[in-house]
């Protein structure tokens, strides 16, 4: 995940950084001691994970933080702060975590796996490729139908949104998309596309 870090104190920056060094599966894209600056950012670039103070001078980290939500509405935040009063307004405004400093490296651990829990459960197992051949992915893997047939009734029912086909109404499923396994037989409709052709077009997403 692309994470931010973000406290007026350098040094806790570098302490954060050091202990989850060895954390694959974050990457730290960047440290700001000005809240303004990770506003700045996060407007130009992905942001999965933000680590924030909240005792900051200025911008405190609660504001910063619904800055951050406004850009990107599924950010994980986590605040990390040293005053146990601003706990309720932490979850007041819907933060995932927080921390107390000073933080060893097994808080770090909790966090990062609780954030990897999070985005996780942000995710939609199940994708619809529509654009081009037809194609249904589970957790980024696609999915092997047993039979063209299969897959053509899978693209039918995605084309009609799971509402009934009635028999003769809009085309076979086998013009539903383009370069799909079975091409439109001999004598029955052709898609908007032409044989074969792709009626409709774009992502569609499941959860």
């Amino acid at each position: 995940m692309k994470t931010i870090l973000v406290d007026d104190m350098l040094l806790d920056l570098q302490l954060f950084e050091l202990k989850c060094a060895d954390m694959p599966d974050f990457e730290i894209v960047g440290k700001f001691t000005d809240p303004n600056a990770a506003i700045e950012y996060a407007a130009g670039h992905v942001v999965d994970f933000a680590l924030l103070d909240i005792d900051m001078p200025g911008m405190d980290g609660i504001h910063l933080a619904q800055a951050l939500r406004r850009l990107r509405s599924d950010i994980i935040i986590v605040f990390a702060t040293a005053h146990p009063k601003f706990a309720v307004e932490a979850l007041k405004m819907k933060a995932d975590y927080i921390i107390f400093k000073p933080f060893d490296r097994e808080d770090i651990a909790d966090v990062m796996e609780r954030a990897k829990l999070l985005r996780r459960r942000q995710c939609k197992r199940i994708h619809f490729h529509t654009f081009g051949a037809f194609d249904m992915l589970v957790d980024g893997e696609p999915v092997h139908f047993r039979s063209g047939k299969a897959k053509e009734l899978m693209a039918l029912c995605v084309y009609r949104d799971g509402r009934p086909h009635h028999q003769g109404a809009g085309r076979h499923p086998a013009g539903l998309w383009r370069g799909g396994d079975v091409p439109a037989q001999p004598g029955e409709p052709a898609g908007a596309d032409g044989p074969g052709g792709l009626g409709f077009s774009g992502i569609h997403e499941r959860r």
